[in-house]
């Protein structure tokens, strides 16, 4: 960046930023259950100002802000469990006016109403209107994003969310920033690298390639089916025995269902294990499951 900062009010600002899970909080029993791991807006708020300060103070010249993946939660969602469609597909098999792509599309619509991500939603299609200076906004999917490049439909839905331009083209998976012509920075989500959420197992390769073909990221690795009949399942399941009443005005039930809504969260994945152990050994008892 050293011929930028020399020039003080012509060079650029990078702003990178991933992994934003925004999510749907129902889980489908009447709100009685609602969960939200979104962000409150305020926080994203604050992020923006600090962007402004940070612009105004270094004049930039203009502002790249990437979303570099997973900004929507595609599998933690309750419409998964209506009937046997499932989101681990190979995007070529999904058509346009489908009841694959209307699920998508649904799924979409109520993720932005809630109260939390419709307010954040918001921050991100005004973001022009805080700024002095151009703002370009960039957006690359993830692996728990993957399905909203299923249709141009799903693709110009996602796009508008974000406040981005109409436009129903692939959405990419990298991006290189190349500000005057000159490549500064290469970013992707970087699920490549994790065998168990791509496609193509890359362990064994002497290196990682700059750009993949389409059809390895529209396939589905087993994160997918992992995320959603592993993570999100067991959370239904739960559910589903002991009944939103019981878990409501049980402490136990209620301790153990906010336990399984992080469990897809352990992080390292070998925790899982443990993670599982210790929920069975603090399960409920009969009487519990008897009063529900």
């Amino acid at each position: 960046y050293k011929q930028y900062i020399s020039s003080k009010g012509n060079y650029p600002m990078l702003v990178v930023i991933s992994d934003l899970h925004l999510v749907q909080a129902d889980q489908g029993f009447n709100g009685s259950l609602e969960f939200n791991k979104n962000l409150e807006p305020g926080a994203y708020q604050r992020f923006v100002n600090r962007l402004v300060r940070e612009a105004h103070g270094n004049q930039a010249a203009h502002l790249d802000l990437v979303l570099a993946g997973d900004i929507f939660e595609m599998f933690k969602s309750p419409i998964w469990f209506e009937d046997d469609q499932r989101p681990y597909v190979h995007l070529d098999t999904i058509e346009p006016h489908s009841s694959m792509e209307n699920k998508i599309l649904r799924l979409l619509d109520n993720i932005a109403e809630e109260v939390h991500v419709g307010e954040t939603l918001e921050i991100f299609r005004s973001l022009h209107e805080r700024f002095d200076i151009p703002v370009r906004l960039h957006y690359l999917v993830g692996n728990h994003d993957r399905i909203v490049n299923a249709t141009p439909a799903t693709r110009r839905k996602v796009r508008l969310m974000l406040g981005m331009e109409d436009d129903d083209s692939y959405i990419p998976h990298t991006h290189t920033y190349a500000p005057d012509g000159q490549s500064i920075a290469f970013i992707r989500h970087g699920h490549e690298y994790d065998h168990d959420n791509f496609a193509l197992n890359l362990a064994g390769a002497p290196r990682i390639p700059r750009e993949f073909p389409r059809k390895v990221y529209d396939a589905p690795p087993l994160g997918d089916f992992l995320a959603l009949e592993f993570g999100n399942k067991l959370l239904h399941l739960f559910a589903q025995t002991y009944g939103p009443y019981a878990i409501k005005h049980n402490e136990n039930l209620r301790n153990l269902y906010v336990r399984l809504a992080h469990f897809d969260d352990v992080r390292p994945l070998s925790a899982m294990l443990h993670y599982l152990i210790c929920l069975l050994y603090t399960s409920p008892s009969p009487r519990d499951r008897t009063r529900s």
